[in-house]
């Protein structure tokens, strides 16, 4: 699924299905599963909120980590030569998570 891009409608479908099993079906779900239910209810939470805000046709799927997101667009930064403004140059890296 990395890399793939969905239609907003699509990805907002998926958002209705995940809502609809509820905890005990996504529990249940081979790709879910009890140990990560915990955690998909409010990460789908949170992707309703920022789509309100920033409304998009189109989103690509990453399943890399957040951390590992930031780590690459301060790599590309460096190599392009600019310097990502929210780390002075005394704190080039951003803090351990």
């Amino acid at each position: 699924m990395d890399g793939c891009t969905l239609t907003a409608g699509v990805a907002d479908q998926a958002l209705g299905d995940l809502f609809a099993l509820g905890r005990a079906g996504l529990a249940a779900h081979p790709c879910v599963g009890p140990e990560r239910v915990e955690f998909v209810l409010p990460g789908c939470a949170i992707y309703a909120a920022i789509r309100r805000v920033w409304p998009v046709p189109t989103l690509t799927v990453a399943d890399r980590g957040l951390r590992e997101g930031m780590l690459l667009r301060m790599m590309r930064g460096d190599r392009s030569g600019g310097r990502d403004q929210r780390f002075p140059s005394s704190r080039r890296h951003p803090p351990s998570l």
